[in-house]
């Protein structure tokens, strides 16, 4: 019979890989090790270890964080098994955590129940594009989440957690497109939202355009109406008389093919009641406002029918 591996060595070694791990080992993982059946017992009866699901332990105590649980949820879903849905979106950052089922999605050849508090999906496969690491987290792409998570949240709650993605830079607008082009639950909705809220709007033009208001507030320029609803539209400042409309765009978020497919059916709406729509870029604003204010003039006295400066 060979030795009992040391045990010292063995409780070292463990703690090693649950540090890696978010305070967690699996059974495969205790007995490549070297331990056995009973061993790993022993360890439980001890405190040393304590089983999360059948073939998962935290090592040394219970007092887990999320993050901690998210990961135990999926090495209990076995092979191929991938954090996805409102759990993506809570370890991204994109959403709180709420409570609830941990959801994980599996490849349907995985076979396997559900464990206690999981909330299994199963799909045919997940593109490789489609499934990122963290450490040693499998989870699906900030792109699928938002599709999965569409699928059951409402137009202002997928709006918020684009704003959340964005402020993280988590947005890619290639992998978006690709995602949108698979016939999914979500799908639609989610585009439904990126064409009329484009991330990270409300808080990058809300700087842009008070700005803006300070700098043509303080100038001798006729003084504009400020966010005027007009139809479907919301135009950040207004010259009636003038028929001219100033829009503050970020290229942070007005670069990606949706924003600048609302921006063309916005400036046409506006065209085709006679208004004109003068855009200016939000860096410009800060790094050279007398422009801008020129902009501004030439635009006013082009729409009075006087030369600029008379």
């Amino acid at each position: 019979m060979p030795p009992l591996p040391d045990p010292i060595s063995i409780d070292q070694a463990i703690a090693a890989i649950a540090a890696r791990q978010r305070g967690l080992i699996t059974r495969p993982q205790l007995y490549e090790l070297g331990l056995n059946a009973d061993q790993v017992k022993y360890r439980v009866r001890r405190g040393r270890l304590h089983r999360l699901y059948r073939d998962v332990f935290a090592v040394g105590h219970r007092g887990l964080e999320a993050d901690a649980l998210r990961l135990a949820a999926v090495f209990a879903c076995g092979d191929g098994a991938v954090l996805s849905h409102l759990a993506a979106a809570a370890e991204f950052g994109i959403r709180p955590r709420r409570g609830g089922l941990i959801d994980v999605t599996v490849p349907t050849r995985n076979g396997r129940d559900a464990p206690e508090h999981v909330r299994l999906h199963r799909v045919a496969n997940l593109p490789p594009g489609e499934v990122v690491l963290r450490g040693v987290l499998q989870l699906t792409s900030p792109a699928r989440t938002f599709v999965d998570c569409s699928a059951t949240l409402h137009d202002r709650e997928v709006a918020r957690m684009l704003d959340a993605a964005w402020t993280r830079r988590l947005i890619n607008w290639d992998a978006i497109e690709r995602a949108l082009g698979a016939p999914r639950p979500g799908v639609a909705r989610l585009r439904r939202v990126i064409n009329t809220h484009t991330p990270g709007e409300d808080t990058t033009r809300s700087r842009a355009e008070e700005r803006l208001r300070r700098l043509v507030l303080a100038s001798p320029l006729p003084r504009p109406q400020l966010n005027v609803p007009m139809g479907p539209w919301e135009l950040d400042l207004l010259w009636p008389e003038h028929r001219l409309v100033v829009e503050v765009d970020s290229s942070a978020y007005h670069d990606s093919p949706w924003a600048k497919a609302r921006d063309v059916r916005k400036d046409g709406w506006l065209t085709a009641r006679g208004y004109r729509v003068l855009r200016i870029p939000s860096p410009l604003i800060r790094s050279d406002p007398q422009q801008v204010l020129a902009l501004i003039a030439g635009a006013l006295s082009y729409g009075s029918g006087r030369e600029p400066g008379t």
